[in-house]
C-alpha cells in the first residue's frame, strides 16, 4: 500500500510536540474549527485529493466519504485533535467551504468519523501487535492485557480488589493436565478458596431467546463438574478460556454454567450475589462485540497499520530534518469510545450492573481492545487513555470525565440521588431478552448503593430520598408504555420498575447543592413494607406497602387529551394566569373519565418550582387509595398563588 506525501508528513508531523510542529513549518496558517490547535498543509484542493486518491490508500478513505455535490467547494485541513501520555497523535480532517468567511465552517465531515492515527515508531507503543506486527494475535496481545493489570494492581488503590466473603455456588475450573476440558467446581470443594483466590468472571450477550449459549441444567450437571469439553463451548467462552489460560488464572465465572438454569431455587439465590460475583473478580471479560455467544472476543484481527519513513519520498523540507521522526505507523480507523457506548453488550440491561460492579473490564471488540477501571479508560493502540472515563453515555445524559466505571459520585447526598438516577436512566434504556428478570438485573446494583449510602432500597427508590424519587418520569410516546406485561403487572406503580422494559427514566431536575438548600420537603414517609419469597428483587415479590403524608388537593381541571404524547403543557387549561406554567409527565394514556378526575401531591418545592405526584383514587377493602398516573412541575413567579395554595395535609396509601 502506498501513502502520497501530504499524507506521510501529516503523519510524522502529528506525533511532534506542539514546538516541534512549529519549527517544522508544516504548520497551516488557515484557522481551525477550535481555534489554534495545531493544523498541517494538506491538500490544498478537493481536485488534488482526488487525484492522489488513486495512488495513495489514506487519500482513498477520506475521497469515499466526501459526497459528490460538496466536492468543488471544500478546503481540507487534517488538525490534531489529541495526542496524550501515550503520545500517539489523531488527526482528523475537517471540512471549509472557500466562499464563506475565515470562520465559515462546514465541520467535521459525519461527526469526526474520519481519523487518522500516528505512533512514531520509537515510542513503546509502537511495539503492540497493531501497529507493527503483520496480524494480532492473542500470544502477542497478552503482553498488553498483562501490562495494563500490572499497572493498574500497582498504581490504581481505588481499584483494589474488595475483600468478600460471598462467593458463588460455583466456578469453572481451567484443568491444568488436560487442555481439552474445563469443569464445574464447588465453591465448598476449592481448598484454594480465600480472599486472594482469583478468577474472571465474563460479561456477554445471551443472544436472541432462540440462541441462549451452553447452560448447566439439572440434568446435565453431574456431567459439566466430570468435564465439559473445550471444542463444544460457544466460541465466547472458548476465547474466554484462551484469554484466562493466558493470563495465568485457573477459574472462570460464566452466569449460564455457573447458575444451573432450570432450577429455580439456585438462580434466585445465585442472582443475588451479582454484586459480589463481580466487584470480586480480578477483572471482567467484556464481549463488547459481540450479539450473541457465537461471536467470540476477535482475539485474532488482521493489522492494517503501515509504516511510514521519512526518508521514503522527496518532498521533505530541508528545515525538517531532525525535527520529523525517521519513521512512525499509521492507522485508520482508531479506537473510538462509541465502540464500547454503540456495542451490542451495552445495549443490554443485565450487563449494566456489571459494568458498574466489576473493578475493571477488558472490553474485547472487532478493532481491538480496551482496559476499563475506575481510574482510567486505555485503547490497545494507544489513541485513547482517558482518565475518569464514563462508560454510561447516551441516554443516560452524563459527561465524559465523570468518576468510574458509570457516574459513581457519593461524597454528598445531592450527589448520591445523581448517581443513582443517572444508572436508573441508563438501566431502562437497555433491553431485556426474558421480561421476569426485570428487578433481578438490578439487584446487584441496588445491594452496592445501599451498601455505599446505608439506605433502605424500596422498589428501586430509598427510604431517606422518597420525596424526590417518586417524582420520577418517563419520556416516550404513551402508545409504547405498557403496565400489562404479566411479569411487573404486580409492581405498585409508583415504582419505575413498574414500567415495560426500554422506557427511558431521566432525571427530575439538575439540583446543586446551592438549588438543594432552597427546597422544602412537602411529603414524608409514614410507613412502608416490602414482602419476597426469597432473596429481594431476585425472587417474587409478594406485597407492597406505601403510605406517605403531605399536601394534597384535588387537579380541579381536565387535563387535555394525547393519543401520544406523554408530557403535556396544559396551563391554557388550568384556571391561572398566564404567568404560572403547569408540566405533566404521564405513565400510561388516560381514559376521558381518568383525565377529569385527578389529585396531586405535592413532593417538594423551591423559591419557583413545585414538583407534584399526579394521583387517580380507587376505593380497596381498605378505604381510598391512590395510584400514581404521572408527575409534574409548576412554575410561579414570587408573591403570586400556587397550584397548592389551598391543599389538606393527609395520610395517603399508594398503589
Amino acid at each position: 500500500m502506498s501513502v502520497c506525501d501530504p499524507c506521510r508528513q501529516a503523519a510524522l508531523w502529528g506525533t511532534l510536540s506542539k514546538e516541534d510542529k512549529r519549527r517544522s513549518g508544516l504548520t497551516a496558517a488557515r484557522p481551525t474549527r477550535l481555534g489554534d490547535r495545531p493544523t498541517i498543509h494538506y491538500h490544498s484542493s478537493f481536485a488534488d485529493l482526488d487525484a492522489s486518491s488513486t495512488s495513495c490508500v489514506i487519500c482513498k478513505s477520506l475521497f469515499d466519504l466526501i459526497p459528490e455535490e460538496e466536492a468543488d467547494r471544500l478546503l481540507i485541513n487534517l488538525v490534531q485533535t489529541r495526542i496524550g501520555r501515550s503520545r500517539v497523535a489523531c488527526l482528523e480532517a475537517e471540512f471549509w467551504q472557500k466562499d464563506m468567511s475565515d470562520f465559515g465552517i462546514v465541520g467535521v465531515l459525519r461527526g469526526g468519523e474520519w481519523m487518522l492515527g500516528a505512533c512514531n515508531a520509537a515510542n513503546p507503543l509502537a511495539e503492540r501487535a497493531l501497529w507493527s506486527k503483520e496480524s494480532a494475535s492473542l500470544a502477542n496481545r497478552l503482553p498488553v492485557l498483562r501490562h495494563w493489570l500490572e499497572k493498574c494492581e500497582a498504581e490504581h488503590p481505588s481499584c483494589k480488589l474488595s475483600t468478600i466473603t460471598t462467593r458463588p455456588a460455583r466456578f469453572l475450573e481451567i484443568s491444568t493436565t488436560n487442555q481439552d476440558i474445563i469443569r464445574l467446581v464447588p465453591s465448598d470443594k476449592l481448598d484454594t478458596l480465600s480472599s486472594t483466590f482469583r478468577y474472571i468472571a465474563l460479561s456477554h450477550c445471551w443472544g436472541s431467546s432462540i440462541s441462549v449459549p451452553l447452560t448447566t441444567k439439572q440434568g446435565n450437571y453431574d456431567a459439566n463438574t466430570k468435564g465439559i469439553r473445550i471444542d463444544s463451548l460457544p466460541k465466547t467462552f472458548k476465547d474466554s478460556v484462551l484469554v484466562a489460560r493466558g493470563i495465568g488464572v485457573r477459574y472462570l465465572w460464566i452466569d449460564s454454567l455457573c447458575i444451573v438454569q432450570d432450577n429455580e431455587m439456585d438462580w434466585v439465590l445465585e442472582s443475588a450475589k451479582m454484586a459480589h460475583v463481580y466487584q470480586g473478580s480480578y477483572f471482567t471479560i467484556a464481549a463488547t462485540s459481540s450479539a450473541h455467544g457465537g461471536g467470540g472476543l476477535f482475539l485474532d484481527l488482521p493489522v492494517s497499520t503501515i509504516k511510514v519513513t521519512r526518508d521514503d519520498h522527496e518532498g521533505v523540507k530541508p528545515m525538517t530534518q531532525g525535527i520529523l521522526p525517521d519513521a512512525c505507523f499509521i492507522r485508520q480507523p482508531i479506537a473510538s469510545r462509541q465502540a464500547i457506548w454503540n456495542s451490542p453488550l451495552t445495549k443490554r440491561a443485565w450487563v449494566l450492573q456489571e459494568q458498574i460492579l466489576s473493578n475493571r473490564l477488558i472490553h474485547f471488540t472487532n478493532e481491538q481492545m480496551y482496559f476499563q477501571c475506575h481510574d482510567e479508560l486505555e485503547s490497545e493502540d494507544g489513541t485513547i487513555c482517558d482518565k475518569g472515563f464514563n462508560s454510561l453515555q447516551g441516554t443516560a445524559r452524563v459527561s465524559e470525565g465523570e468518576i468510574g466505571m458509570g457516574k459513581r459520585d457519593f461524597s454528598k447526598p445531592i450527589a448520591a440521588i445523581g448517581t443513582w438516577w443517572s444508572w436508573v436512566t441508563e438501566y431502562s434504556s437497555r433491553a431485556l431478552t426474558f421480561h421476569k428478570d426485570r428487578m433481578a438485573a438490578i439487584a446487584g446494583i441496588v445491594k452496592y448503593y445501599g451498601d455505599r449510602t446505608a439506605q433502605e432500597p424500596i422498589l428501586g427508590l430509598w427510604k431517606d430520598t422518597i420525596w424526590y424519587d417518586l417524582g420520577w418520569h418517563v419520556e416516550s410516546d404513551l402508545a409504547s408504555i405498557s403496565h400489562d406485561h404479566p411479569y411487573i403487572s404486580n409492581i405498585p406503580r409508583w415504582s419505575w420498575l413498574s414500567i415495560q422494559p426500554s422506557i427511558t427514566v431521566d432525571y427530575l431536575t439538575g439540583l446543586d447543592e446551592q438549588k438543594m438548600s432552597q427546597l422544602q420537603i412537602d411529603v414524608s414517609l409514614i410507613k412502608w413494607d416490602i414482602e419476597w419469597e426469597g432473596p429481594a428483587y431476585t425472587s417474587k415479590l409478594l406485597s407492597s406497602t406505601l403510605v406517605v403524608a403531605g399536601a394534597m388537593k384535588s387537579l380541579g381541571f381536565p387535563l387535555p387529551h394525547s393519543r401520544s404524547r406523554n408530557r403535556l403543557n396544559p396551563s391554557f387549561e388550568a384556571p391561572w394566569d398566564d404567568f404560572l406554567s403547569f408540566t405533566v409527565f404521564l405513565d400510561f394514556q388516560l381514559t376521558d373519565d381518568q383525565r377529569g378526575d385527578l389529585f396531586v401531591l405535592r413532593l417538594f418545592h423551591g423559591p419557583v418550582y413545585e414538583y407534584f405526584l399526579l394521583m387517580m383514587s380507587q376505593v380497596s377493602d381498605s378505604g381510598v387509595v391512590y395510584q400514581r398516573v404521572g408527575s409534574g412541575n409548576t412554575h410561579r413567579p414570587k408573591g403570586r398563588s400556587g397550584l397548592f395554595e389551598a391543599a389538606v395535609s393527609i395520610e395517603l396509601t399508594l398503589i
